[in-house]
């Protein structure tokens, strides 16, 4: 992977685990849910293999605690 794309996946990690309201602040379990599935999509394509299988886990857990089964791949 080049520098410049690695960058931009570092600023989109960096982002994703700052957004303001991301699910967290709201109470909103699914967008929470979202964010820690797209936080894992970035974690992955940087190569952060473990950091992402956390943040996908932590997202199942939770679209299985709302009832998701679409975003669950069910």
């Amino acid at each position: 992977m080049n520098g410049t794309l690695a960058c931009g996946w570092a600023l989109k990690i960096s982002w994703q685990c700052r957004q303001p309201g991301g699910g967290w602040e709201l109470g909103d379990r699914r967008g929470e849910g979202q964010a820690l599935n797209n936080l894992g999509n970035a974690l992955q394509e940087v190569r952060r293999f473990e950091e992402a299988i956390t943040a996908h886990q932590d997202a199942a857990a939770i679209f299985r605690e709302v009832g998701d089964a679409h975003r669950l791949g069910n």
